[in-house]
């Protein structure tokens, strides 16, 4: 079965020596993620997934989504995982899944109200950002940004603010969908992150594992592929199954395999 999922290649063509078995397969190339166990079900062993928190990267485009005055995707809460996930906006979701709102117009207008009452409190307020604000709708933003970009450090001043209180409503959206407190934080975790995804630039990256040997070019190739894999086996489990959970390596296979939201 891992084969077929493998194909054209199969496990043993990426393994240099004289083992070019399943078990130093995973000890050269999932380590870290997967642990041979001596235990057996049947004929095969059982493999521990190691837990770890896996943070699904969505290369700044859950930031954007939850942000953009018109967002062109959705944010999902998925209860069953306690995961998020995103959809094009319109898109019927097929899975008992609750809506995490983005930002609305209203909270745009408040995040700038908040600020010009900082600067009034400062006395860094000017008529032009007063009027600004007054006046305020996303259509807007633009004048609003040179209005502050007119006053030396108060547009960065304001994107320090901004940050912090999207990571707030943010914060507010998910009380509103799940009680478990862990996971409020790891979604909040996972927004902040792929907020600094976003400003770096980064796409979707793979995580480095570190192997037993140094594999041949071939076998790097394959092994990148493995690991990305396994990554997308691990997003399906929550985090008491990651922590427990021994499978045969067939079964994670089949994990694999599967689609994910």
């Amino acid at each position: 079965m891992i084969n077929g999922v493998l194909s054209p290649d199969n496990y043993k063509s990426w393994l240099d020596g004289n083992r070019p078995n399943l078990r130093s397969f995973v000890d050269n190339f999932l380590s870290g993620i997967v642990t041979p166990t001596s235990e057996r079900q049947g004929y095969d062993y059982l493999y521990q997934v190691d837990f770890q928190p896996i943070t699904p990267s969505f290369g700044g485009a859950l930031w954007k989504a939850f942000c953009a005055t018109r967002p062109t995707e959705t944010i999902y809460f998925n209860p069953k995982q306690n995961t998020l996930f995103l959809l094009g906006t319109g898109i019927d979701v097929d899975v008992d899944a609750q809506v995490i709102q983005g930002l609305s117009e209203q909270d745009h207008r408040q995040m700038c109200e908040r600020f010009l009452a900082l600067l009034e409190r400062d006395g860094k307020s000017t008529q032009q950002i007063a009027s600004t604000v007054e006046n305020f709708d996303t259509s807007l933003y633009a004048a609003w940004a040179s209005s502050l970009k007119a006053v030396p450090g108060l547009f960065k001043e304001w994107g320090i603010q901004r940050v912090s209180w999207i990571v707030e409503i943010f914060s507010n959206r998910v009380n509103d969908v799940t009680t478990d407190e862990a996971t409020r934080a790891r979604l909040v975790a996972e927004f902040q992150a792929d907020h600094a995804s976003q400003r770096q630039g980064v796409e979707r990256a793979g995580l480095k594992v570190p192997s037993a040997i140094a594999p041949t070019p071939h076998a790097n190739s394959s092994a990148e592929g493995a690991r990305q894999l396994l990554l997308r086996a691990l997003e399906t489990l929550d985090d008491s199954q990651l922590s427990k959970i021994m499978v045969p390596m067939d079964v994670v296979v089949t994990l694999l395999t599967q689609p994910k939201l």
